[in-house]
């Protein structure tokens, strides 16, 4: 965990040094978070007491010599990783090339060779036994409810939501305006009475530090009295942080002595700031410290006035501290005599220009001011000449505090303009996503609808009815492009679909033809039964020969129907697909661009969605328009020619029965005689015929037999009343042979004779 932890650091800590440095309006969250960590917690509570021990008298020189150091180093540094870095960035792409391909030549081979079979052979068991034991048992139930409860939960929520949200969606666009309006109007008002409270929080704070200064200040003063009694004379170092916070880093190469110290801070604010008003409160410290025969004394005394001076400076401290740093600088450069630091007081207060100017070059030449920012600089030369010398700590304060708030609300209005013409530029993209979207859905549309037709088209074509259609439809293939029609729309198992129905005529005249052959082997016996029965026999296999290749073309055709309605799926997918793929790729283009937009609302996510509400429209219609169900569908001329097919394939049927009807007829003659009154056994080749009925919804032709040689009418009768259709259609196989049997085929031989 401790290893993990450290790797987990040190890649922080590098993608931070990676990314922060260039990172200048705080837009990455993890540059914002250490920002903020800084602002807040680095800079009020670690870095003081740093700066502190780095400017103390022993480790102050070390630390200057290391500045001078770095300002000759630095250059060097960033001359050479200028020249460094297209190295760096070619080296490191070659490394990474290189360490793929290693890992893919070496590293993933050996690994599946070696590791992932011992780790599937000793691990992997033992790994799925306490999945199974442990795991399974436990885990699955609550999957499996929590997956239920939250079905039923989204369920509801999404009820909930589909019937709220038109009456919210309407709320809102009725109470917009009204909010707008009310707004606009409450404005002025609101900035007016926003201003009088800041005014007001400021006279607050004025009067508390009166309070404070009245009633707290004094027990201070009394409890650092006592602490200065303590801690002797001489030790008045602790008194130099209180003004050296800030500027600790400014000028920590310089070591001020306890004497330097005392001499150095009379007043908060430095002399360069004040006016001509505050010379009359100068000389009276200094006279005091003049006297050269009372200097401890003297010394003890301006302790205590700087004392006091700086603990009531050190509450405004926060408020004034680019003065507080100014007034460091000066006193870190002040002299080391008391009698030297009189002279440049006395100095600075008659010629003011002159020591500024002296204490520029002075300055200069101890190559200070190359440390500080430039941005530094400038802030500090603002706050002195907006803030007049003659203020107190408590307007100083307030105008500060006018001068951010300002500066704040002209960073807001920067920051909406800047979000103006963001939102601009994202609209501009969105339209012109939304438009290519909407003409690529008619584009397709129309295609689709093209290509549904002329799948049609070809499949109709590819029937081929007759051979006139046929032949036409050659010559149409020839003209066009070979890839127009592909091979699942004109063939089925290796056949052509128009020949399918001449392969079964075919196989009608072959059965046929045997059966008249078997009809011409058949001679006039005495057991004329038996020979009946093995006719009923042999029909009866030809009668399933025939049915298994009408189911087995019936099958086909339907297969190949099938198929031509998935070319039609897959050319709706395709374009479906299409459709999807641009919605998707402006989604990917506009989704982060709206997420980090500052005032995106609800409007702006719902026409980011309605990017792919019109791909899943176009779908539902483009579905439609296949199956029929929209309410301007394309032509599907496929139905009426299957219809068509159908029809020619039960005459097929049909003559097929009738053909064997004829047979019948004729198998009667040869086994009984062609004057033999024998009307019952004219129909009795038809046993079979109810289950071909049944199969194939056959419409049944009457095959008109012969009259009989008897000219009694009697006879004529009973043979119109004994119609073979009545008899065996609709009956089973069963019901057939009960029915032949009662009809007793040798008893009018036997009359006869």
């Amino acid at each position: 965990m401790d290893r993990f932890m450290l790797l987990f650091l040190t890649l922080f800590s590098t993608y931070a040094i990676w990314s922060c440095p260039s990172d200048e309006h705080l837009d990455n969250p993890v540059c914002r978070s250490l920002s903020q960590y800084r602002t807040h917690v680095l800079e009020p509570y670690l870095l003081p007491p740093i700066q502190n021990a780095l400017s103390h008298p022993s480790v102050a020189p070390v630390v200057s010599k290391i500045h001078a150091i770095e300002r000759t180093v630095t250059p060097v540094v960033v001359r050479t990783y200028a020249i460094a870095q297209p190295y760096i960035s070619k080296s490191a792409k070659l490394t990474q090339s290189g360490v793929n391909r290693t890992y893919k030549t070496l590293v993933l081979p050996q690994y599946e060779k070696y590791v992932l079979p011992q780790y599937r052979m000793r691990i992997a068991p033992y790994v799925n036994q306490l999945n199974d034991r442990m795991i399974e048992p436990y885990l699955t139930p609550i999957v499996v409810n929590t997956h239920i409860y939250t079905n039923k939960g989204f369920v509801y929520l999404h009820r909930i939501y589909t019937t709220v949200q038109p009456h919210v969606q309407s709320a809102y666009v009725r109470v917009r305006p009204h909010a707008q309006r009310a707004w606009t109007n409450a404005k002025p008002h609101l900035v007016r009475v926003v201003d009088s409270l800041q005014a007001l929080l400021t006279v607050l704070v004025e009067k508390l530090g009166q309070l404070r200064r009245l009633y707290v200040d004094p027990h201070v003063m009394r409890i650092w009295d006592k602490v200065v009694e303590l801690s002797g004379p001489t030790k008045t170092t602790p008194v130099t942080p209180a003004g050296e916070t800030k500027a600790s880093s400014i000028a920590p190469t310089e070591s001020v002595s306890p004497s330097q110290t005392i001499i150095a801070t009379p007043s908060p604010s430095p002399p360069i700031t004040q006016e001509v008003e505050t010379e009359s409160a100068a000389p009276e410290e200094t006279l005091s410290i003049v006297e050269p025969e009372e200097t401890a004394v003297d010394a003890e005394t301006i302790t205590e006035t700087n004392v006091e001076e700086t603990i009531s400076a050190s509450f405004v401290a926060e408020a004034e501290e680019v003065l507080s740093a100014s007034s460091v600088i000066v006193q870190s450069i002040s002299p080391s005599s008391p009698v030297e630091s009189v002279v440049a007081s006395e100095e600075s207060i008659e010629e003011p220009l002159s020591e500024e100017d002296d204490l520029q070059s002075f300055l200069d030449d101890l190559g200070i001011l190359d440390e500080t920012e430039p941005e530094e600089e400038v802030t500090e030369e603002d706050l002195l000449e907006e803030v007049p010398t003659n203020q107190t700590p408590e307007e100083a304060m307030a105008s500060n505090i006018a001068a951010a708030t300002e500066a704040d609300r002209q960073a807001r209005e920067a920051r909406k303009e800047q979000t103006a013409i963001k939102r601009k530029a994202i609209e501009d993209r969105h339209r012109r996503w939304a438009y290519g979207l909407d003409e690529l859905i008619h584009k397709k549309t129309r295609e689709v609808r093209k290509e549904l037709v002329r799948l049609r088209k070809g499949a109709v074509k590819s029937l081929g009815l007759d051979a006139k259609a046929k032949k036409e439809q050659e010559g149409q293939i020839q003209q066009k492009d070979e890839a127009e029609l592909d091979e699942q729309l004109t063939h089925i198992d290796g056949e052509p679909v128009g020949d399918l129905l001449q392969l079964l005529e075919g196989e009608a005249g072959k059965l046929l033809k045997g059966l008249e052959g078997y009809l011409k082997k058949e001679q006039k016996e005495a057991d004329a039964e038996d020979r009946l029965r093995k006719w009923m026999a042999v029909s009866e296999k030809v009668r399933s020969k025939f049915g298994n290749k009408v189911t087995e073309m019936r099958e086909k055709v339907h297969r190949w129907y099938v198929g031509v309605r998935d070319l039609e799926v897959q050319e709706c997918v395709a374009a479906a697909t299409e459709i999807k793929n641009y919605a998707e790729g402006a989604q990917a283009d506009l989704g982060l661009d709206y997420a980090w937009l500052d005032d995106v609302t609800y409007q702006d996510w719902q026409k980011y969605h309605d990017l792919m509400r019109e791909f899943r429209k176009f779908e539902q219609e483009i579905q439609l328009v296949q199956n029929g169900s929209h309410a301007n569908p394309p032509i599907d001329p496929l139905i009426p020619a299957l219809d068509n097919l159908q029809t020619e394939l039960e005459d097929v049927i049909s003559g097929f029965e009738h053909s064997i009807r004829v047979l019948g007829m004729k198998i009667r003659e040869v086994l009984f005689g062609p004057e033999e009154d024998n009307e019952p056994v004219i129909d009795v080749s038809e046993p079979t015929q109810p289950e071909e009925e049944e199969m194939f919804s056959i419409l049944p032709i009457d095959p008109s037999p012969s009259a009989p040689s008897s000219p009694d009418k009697e006879g004529t009768e009973e043979t119109t009343e004994f119609d073979a259709s009545q008899v065996i259609l609709g009956k089973g196989k069963e019901q057939v042979e009960e029915a032949l049997k009662s009809v007793s085929v040798e008893t009018p031989a036997h009359e006869e004779l």
